[in-house]
């Protein structure tokens, strides 16, 4: 299934996110939850998903036991994404919830993920 292209709105987030971090955050959605959050991680979900295209572009494998995943150097890049205020609020508060689980990844592409949304949700509370 094919990423949805989606103009950056004025007050979107613009984010670079490489497939570790694409991965890594898609694990993070809690299993139950609200529908209003729901809606929200599914709609991240579909704007981070890898395409089939991508797939075959980094050569995208998933070990048969599902816990592992390997790809070539090219899946290193990062691609933009945008976020709306309310999605990256959302994204700030999953990865809070994993660090109070213990269950935040012990890596610093991720982190400094983390630090630019969380930066943008700040910025954002500070405009109103």
């Amino acid at each position: 299934m094919a990423n949805k292209k989606k103009t950056k709105e004025k007050s979107d987030l613009e984010v670079g996110m490489d497939i570790y971090t694409r991965i890594m955050l898609g694990n993070l959605f809690p299993e139950r939850c609200s529908i209003e959050e729901y809606l929200l991680f599914d709609d991240i979900k579909k704007k981070i998903e890898i395409s089939e295209e991508e797939t075959k572009e980094i050569n995208f494998q998933i070990s048969p036991d599902g816990k592992t995943s390997t790809w070539n150097r090219k899946g290193n890049e990062n691609k933009p994404f945008f976020f709306t205020p309310k999605e990256a609020k959302t994204i700030l508060n999953t990865c809070e919830l994993a660090s109070r689980n213990k269950n935040f990844p012990n890596n610093t592409r991720f982190f400094a993920f983390y630090k630019e949304i969380k930066n943008f949700v700040d910025s954002q509370k500070e405009e109103k």
